[in-house]
């Protein structure tokens, strides 16, 4: 097999990385996509190709902004860039990296990162050391090898799991989930369907559900009475964020004119079934409801897709306004690991547009390390970049506080209730761990076998640590998170013996 050298390895082609990628290519430099989807996207533009080209007359159900994918990835794929779908990186290497001289600034003055609540500035290094980042990952075709000079995370995000009793029965299913199933294979969830949760994609797959033919029984929003207040004082700077607000108003008013009954601050959510799921029970407003349904939809927000950037021991810091862990960048997306970066969702949550200009900055950033262009050059290309991404993220603080999950549904108080779908272990079991002084995830994972699982934690992990954290009396910032190492990814012994790497 031979030993194939990119300057730029990009793992993930939805905005960020397609953006990165036309950067990068715009300077010249030799540039690898990998991505596990058959088609460039992500999950906000999936399977645009072949919706615009083979399905156009499905175009109205996803809407304009749905639309604007398709010439983005047209751009793409004409870009020069070796893209390569259906690829999943299962491991990244990173080789000892040559020392720094103190002596050579590479920041200019006052670019730092925030670590977190603590508001600790960290000075990154970005100039390049020179050592290689190997990645493996597998295909149809077998395991493979690849090394880069760069490498840029670009894995997006997934759905915060939402642990409440019956969440687990037949019939009950993501937001997301219902969307792939939309956007991939033209299918809607059956009827009657009860959609629970908040966050903006709630909003919008109601409205792509009635485009569809399919009228939601019920939409049960989460969000407290408190949110709104807190969120409030960040109302002004929203307002002059592009169109969020607006959006938001247009599918509120779309619900309402289809008559979709809408229930605020639900508490004591429970999903009801024996076979499958029949029906969604809750209190909002002192009053108690039970409403019939054959397909449930939930949805509490989504979370940076944190699993490859994790397995390299980066600095990491938690963000209690997302409720998320994310990993210490700078203005660029490089991370305190010297030839590594992270841009868009899966640095932070900052939705489809404010992850194209960031892929955009880290692209640029590439090239002036590796001296394609100055820094006078550099910063002229990234102003205009600049400027929409601090538009984007105005809205944030609002829509963080907004949408904060509230505490119920970030560690269950029943029992009973399945955290770790995979092992299938209790709320119950967890917390009696945890108050017998298991001192993080780690361990609890030894004791319970929680995280051990096909999906390696990625529906458990933040509320092991949340719940951790609530039983101790703890931040989720000491009790930590999993330690995820290689492979990331499930990987057979007859695909790691298949590789045959070349001398290094």
């Amino acid at each position: 097999m031979s030993d194939e050298r990119f300057d730029l390895a990009i793992v993930g082609a939805g905005p960020a990385g397609m953006a990165a990628a036309l950067e990068a290519r715009r300077h010249r430099l030799r540039t690898v996509v990998l991505d596990e989807q058959p088609e460039p996207g992500g999950q906000m533009w999936r399977n645009v190709e072949t919706i615009t080209t083979q399905r156009p007359q499905d175009l109205f159900l996803f809407g304009a902004e749905y639309a604007d994918g398709y010439s983005i990835a047209q751009r793409f794929r004409g870009c020069g860039a070796d893209y390569r779908p259906g690829a999943r990186v299962w491991q990244v290497e990173l080789a000892p990296a040559a020392p720094t001289p103190p002596a050579s600034p590479v920041l200019p003055p006052g670019d730092t990162v925030d670590t977190g609540p603590d508001d600790e500035a960290v000075h990154v290094e970005r100039r390049h050391t020179g050592a290689d980042r190997h990645l493996f990952y597998t295909d149809a075709r077998g395991t493979h090898h690849i090394a880069a000079r760069h490498l840029l995370v670009a894995t997006g995000a997934f759905e915060r799991p939402v642990p409440l009793p019956g969440w687990t029965l037949p019939g009950v299913l993501t937001c997301g989930a219902a969307q792939v199933l939309m956007k991939s294979a033209a299918m809607v969830p059956v009827a009657p369907l009860v959609l629970v949760g908040s966050g903006p994609l709630v909003l919008l797959l109601a409205v792509q559900l009635m485009r569809a033919g399919v009228v939601p029984a019920a939409l049960v929003g989460t969000v407290p009475a408190g949110n709104w207040l807190r969120a409030g004082t960040r109302l002004l700077p929203a307002l002059l964020a592009p169109g969020y607000l607006s959006r938001g108003l247009s599918l509120l008013g779309a619900l309402r004119r289809a008559g979709v009954p809408t229930f605020a601050a639900a508490a004591d959510l429970r999903i009801e079934g024996g076979a499958r799921v029949e029906a969604v029970a809750f209190r909002s407003r002192g009053r108690e409801y039970r409403i019939a349904a054959r397909t449930v939809l939930l949805h509490q927000g989504v979370v940076p897709n944190a699993s490859l950037w994790q397995s390299l021991g980066l600095d990491q810091y938690w963000d209690g306004a997302q409720r998320c862990f994310r990993p210490v960048v700078d203005t660029w997306g490089n991370t305190t690991s010297a030839g590594v970066l992270v841009a868009g969702d899966s640095a932070g949550i900052g939705g489809a547009e404010a992850a194209l200009c960031a892929g955009e900055l880290s692209g640029l950033s590439v090239a002036w390390q590796q001296r394609r262009i100055d820094t006078a050059e550099r910063d002229r290309r990234a102003s205009l970049a600049r400027r929409a991404l601090e538009a984007h993220w105005r809205v944030r603080p609002f829509l963080d506080r907004l949408y904060e999950v509230p505490p119920a549904l970030r560690v269950p108080a029943d029992d009973g209730t399945i955290v770790c779908r995979c092992e299938d272990v209790t709320a119950g079991e967890l917390r009696r761990l945890a108050l017998g002084g298991v001192a993080g995830p780690n361990q609890m994972k030894a004791f319970s076998r929680c995280g051990m699982g096909p999906c390696q934690g990625r529906l458990c992990g933040l509320t092991v640590t949340e719940l951790i954290a609530a039983t101790q009396h703890r931040s989720p910032a000491e009790v930590g998170c999993y330690r995820v190492r290689a492979p990331v990814f499930p990987v057979t012994v007859g695909q790691v013996a298949g590789l045959d790497l070349p001398p290094r």
